[in-house]
């Protein structure tokens, strides 16, 4: 287990754990499961199915302007390429049917919170890969309690509002 995964876990932060969001750094931008060739063969492994890609107008802040479409004749790094050059986001949806290596990984990073949240017990273990072009913008949206989200690379603002009216 990586110990390091997750930097700056303290006393404070297992208290507010599941309670309030928290921020942590962490070392997976050093992960080979990250590079590029890696993120490249996920493209080519992959069903349709298995991935969204998706676009808006990020000139008319309208989101009735977003776009999805699909990934075809392209080779992994192509699709890399063409999100560097772009305005796309892709999720991918089960990482893991790309190589048993993101499942391990999935495991240890559960493995790592778990030994640094003693009780911790996730009900669900799932990974998905978000890829996206720089400045592309994903309008207002809600993600279901106890996500966690990992910026392996670049920068991203995220909101958090409360859960109450009118959010």
């Amino acid at each position: 287990m990586d110990d390091q995964m997750i930097i700056g876990w303290n006393g404070a932060k297992q208290t507010d754990f599941g309670v309030v969001p928290l921020q942590f750094d962490h070392n997976l931008h050093q992960h080979a499961l990250f590079s590029e060739q890696s993120l490249a063969r996920i493209f080519d492994r992959l069903d349709r199915k298995d991935y969204y890609v998706n676009t808006m107008d990020v000139t008319a802040h309208n989101v009735r302007s977003r776009r999805e479409g699909e990934i075809n004749g392209l080779s992994g790094a192509e699709v890399l390429h063409a999100v560097k050059n772009g305005q796309i986001w892709i999720l991918l949806l089960h990482p893991e049917k790309a190589g048993p290596q993101y499942l391990e990984l999935l495991r240890e990073i559960y493995a790592v919170i778990g030994h640094r949240q003693p009780g911790f017990h996730p009900y669900l273990e799932k990974m998905t890969l978000l890829i996206s072009s720089p400045n592309i913008q994903v309008y207002y949206h809600c993600d279901i309690p106890g996500q966690t989200l990992w910026q392996v690379r670049g920068n991203k603002k995220v909101y958090v509002y409360p859960n109450r009216e009118p959010f």
